[in-house]
């Protein structure tokens, strides 16, 4: 069964926007995660800093 120019193209398309989709929901996963981490590591300084100044 041959595939039609036009279903080709929509094909493609679809597949182009999926990508797109994929690369900004990854961005924004890889930032959510590395913002957590840094927010991770101001707590821990935070808490060390608090506990040296209750010694």
């Amino acid at each position: 069964m041959m595939q039609t120019s036009a279903r080709v193209v929509l094909v493609a398309h679809v597949r182009a926007l999926l990508a797109a989709r994929l690369h900004v929901a990854t961005k924004a996963a890889v930032k959510l995660l590395s913002s957590r981490v840094a927010v991770r590591r101001v707590n821990v300084i935070q808490n060390r800093i608090d506990s040296d100044f209750t010694l």
